[in-house]
């Protein structure tokens, strides 16, 4: 196999960036949601693995976004990932992911942010929920409502996917550490800071209801949750999956938006 080697990241997409808008101005204009649009996965490979990490990202018809990691080996699925990304900038949206290794472990997080005062500075409310299943059944849930500043009621915090990874996947996944940290720099890059899963609490993405800062907020909360704080293998490919889903969908917002 031949070394990593960075790619450039959707560029297709950013041809068609001029004639999409948000699901939101859409729907309030009356137009028709863009079709669904599916970019060529992305293969990347590191050296002395026999492993490849394949990225695929598109929009559904009905204006989600939407990122799937997965990792295969011997041309079967070893791990993947798969993000989901509903932006409302003005009210209510959500962020699902969903990582399994098709031998009885999952890990999935829902966010969900509605907004319940006029004030458009005023953070919406957020709601974190992550199922933790492991092979022998075992099932935990935490989450509850998270407050900008703290937690509002009974908050349970969600245990990272690193803590729960199944250990057999470590070695196999971590060679790819390296261009996951690039895909990460990139999107640290295009939301100006604002996103970047060194950061546990990022309440200035919630500013207004800009579409872009609604993007890569719900993309930072969905991080804090998953990463709570360790950087191993398990959040950088959670990361990566919110990243580039806050990614397709700023990219889509309306030009000063």
């Amino acid at each position: 196999m031949q070394p990593y080697v960075p790619l450039t990241r959707r560029k297709t997409l950013r041809l068609l960036a001029a004639a999409l808008c948000s699901s939101t101005i859409l729907e309030a204009s009356g137009q028709q949601k863009p079709p669904s649009e599916t970019r060529s996965p992305r293969k990347i490979t590191v050296e002395g693995s026999d492993v490849v990490m394949q990225i695929t990202e598109s929009q559904a018809k009905d204006g989600s976004y939407l990122v799937q990691i997965a990792f295969l080996k011997n041309g079967s699925v070893l791990f993947q990932s798969r993000t989901r990304l509903d932006s409302n900038p003005g009210g209510d949206s959500r962020l699902r992911q969903r990582s399994n290794d098709g031998r009885g472990f999952l890990y999935d997080i829902d966010v969900h942010t509605t907004r319940n005062s006029p004030q458009p500075e005023a953070p919406p409310n957020v709601v974190v929920s992550v199922t933790v299943q492991q092979p022998d059944g075992t099932k935990e849930i935490f989450g509850g409502r998270v407050g900008i500043e703290g937690p509002e009621e009974p908050y349970k915090r969600p245990v990272g996917l690193d803590a729960s990874l199944p250990e057999y996947l470590k070695p196999q996944l971590s060679p790819f550490r390296a261009p996951l940290n690039v895909e990460l720099s990139k999107d640290k890059e295009q939301s100006g800071g604002k996103f970047t899963a060194e950061q546990s609490e990022q309440p200035h993405a919630w500013r207004g209801t800009a579409c872009r800062a609604a993007c890569w907020a719900l993309a930072g909360v969905g991080s804090a949750a998953v990463c709570g704080g360790t950087f191993g293998i398990g959040c950088l490919i959670a990361a990566a999956g919110f990243g580039a889903a806050a990614s397709i969908c700023s990219d889509v917002c309306p030009t000063g938006a």
